[in-house]
């Protein structure tokens, strides 16, 4: 039957586990194929409910939380996914996916779409930057200037405050951010570690091109989106390799 599933014929699969499953009701494996034919067949009631025969099986307990994240229930992934053993393969992973999911779902219509942006300008930069570490708002910094080019923008409070803590540079003469540039990478190396240094925060080794990416340096794709620098501030903040 796994065969059968891996193969994408996942209605031959759950016939044939179903058969084996008539002889040996709780056998833990037939239960997992069971419930992951009948995702494939869109029959998901019938899967969670397979799965919670299951109890506290790390196995099913992932399942179910990719179940929860397919419907938008970010609270059911997030603890499906932090009851997983801490050495769970895949755990820190999908868990900090469910917490960025659910932040996104709760954040104003112009900070989701900065999460959402697949090449962040310097105006997504510092609202993801600042919506994810909302106590920067706090800290006090320098004075800045009046920014014509960001009085209209929803965004103009996270800018400001990222530029008053000296997360981004801006025109000294004619007072311009430039929030619709394409932030590039410099832009946003420095930016990070500038909110490292504020928080108090180890600061990233980051790859060079000549590195073979390991866990020993952080690399981000180029483009650079919203979620991949989320995800970088919030394994920071939560003091695990990014």
């Amino acid at each position: 039957s796994t065969l059968d599933l891996e193969a994408g014929d996942a209605e031959t699969a759950l016939q044939t586990v179903e058969l084996a499953l008539s002889l040996e009701p709780d056998h833990r494996d037939g239960l997992l194929v069971k419930a992951r034919a009948l995702v494939a067949l869109e029959q998901v009631e019938l899967a969670e409910e397979t799965l919670a025969a299951l109890g506290s099986d790390p196995d099913a307990l992932y399942l179910a939380g990719a179940i929860a994240e397919e419907r938008e229930d970010w609270q059911t992934a997030m603890d499906l996914y932090g009851n997983l053993p801490e050495a769970y393969p895949d755990r820190d992973a999908a868990l900090l996916r469910a917490q960025l999911r659910w932040r996104r779902a709760h954040f104003p219509s112009h900070v989701q779409d900065a999460l959402a942006s697949p090449d962040l300008t310097r105006a997504e930069l510092a609202v993801v930057l600042v919506s994810s570490t909302p106590e920067l708002e706090g800290f006090v910094g320098g004075s800045v200037p009046v920014l014509s080019d960001i009085i209209d923008l929803p965004s103009h409070r996270e800018i400001l405050t990222a530029v008053r803590l000296d997360l981004f540079e801006v025109d000294p003469l004619e007072h311009r951010f430039a929030p619709q540039r394409i932030a590039t990478r410099e832009e946003v190396h420095s930016a990070i570690e500038g909110l490292c240094h504020l928080l108090g925060l180890d600061t990233p080794v980051w790859c060079t091109p000549d590195d073979v990416v390991s866990s020993s340096c952080t690399t981000l794709a180029d483009p650079v989106s919203g979620e991949d620098i989320a995800a970088l501030v919030m394994s920071l903040v939560q003091g695990e390799p990014p």
